[in-house]
């Protein structure tokens, strides 16, 4: 099966799918620190979303519903309450919502984690995680061991394998990255800013494929067409195997009406 038409199904049956998984909601954690860790929040959003994109039991409820349930219940971030909880699984379908709040202490970042049952408000669980600012993945990763084991999901070796995969080593990367990955989520999002983020991910890890991804779908969005096609062979030519940007391509070749060439790479 091509990937065009691959796509095409995930899109159309990922409704189903998601019927069939364990709903998690995710909150916004606040940041009770000095401003300059604000961005640590999204870090441990983006962190706990990706990973758990690959546990074929769970689904992250996406974005925009999670914004729009925020909007008519009035809840921004932080620790939601047995209220809030019960209010967001009823408006999103989640059945386990995750918050919290961190702050930085002794060279270390201290999050205070809470998971709670949407269905009747009760808090499941709550604990204190530590990990040094360059290691928010672990923190991540001890999140989603909590929700496996509350929740009784089980998760495959491959997928947990899949779940440990670094994207850098390089922590002002991995910073710079994410603080693009907020600004592109901003309602009235500045491409500039997202774009020079971006680039800064990549000139502090040149290997940063993530980046040269996301970047040029930043390009892409904005018609930046040959920019986009530039981020998206680079990857081609690192990582064949890679299936994503052979579709971003595909889309530039299209605008281009480079038929033969878009159906290739579909």
């Amino acid at each position: 099966m091509n990937r065009k038409y691959i796509i095409i199904f995930l899109l159309l049956f990922s409704t189903l799918y998601a019927q069939d998984k364990r709903k998690v909601a995710l909150a916004p954690f606040e940041n009770k620190g000095p401003a300059r860790i604000d961005w640590i929040s999204g870090a441990i959003e983006y962190l706990l979303s990706n990973k758990l994109s690959v546990a074929s039991g769970f689904y992250v409820i996406d974005r925009k519903t999670m914004q729009r349930a925020f909007s008519e219940i009035g809840f921004t971030r932080g620790v939601t309450s047995d209220r809030v909880s019960i209010q967001l699984g009823r408006i999103t379908g989640a059945e386990v919502a995750i918050s919290g709040t961190y702050t930085d202490s002794a060279s270390l970042i201290k999050l205070s984690v809470y998971y709670y049952n949407t269905n009747n408000g009760n808090r499941i669980f709550e604990e204190t995680i530590a990990v040094k600012e360059n290691n928010l993945a672990e923190a991540a990763d001890k999140i989603i061991e909590r929700l496996v084991h509350i929740s009784g999901v089980p998760v495959s070796q491959r997928e947990r394998a899949m779940m440990a995969r670094t994207l850098t080593r390089r922590p002002k990367a991995f910073e710079s990255f994410i603080k693009a990955y907020i600004e592109n989520n901003k309602p009235r999002r500045n491409p500039d800013i997202v774009i020079g983020l971006f680039r800064q991910a990549i000139m502090a890890d040149k290997n940063f494929w993530e980046a040269y991804y996301n970047l040029g779908i930043v390009y892409f969005n904005n018609k930046r067409y040959s920019e986009a096609l530039q981020q998206f062979n680079k990857i081609i030519k690192a990582l064949p195997n890679f299936d994503k940007p052979y579709y971003g391509r595909g889309l530039i070749y299209e605008k281009q009406k480079k038929y033969d060439l878009a159906i290739a790479d579909f």
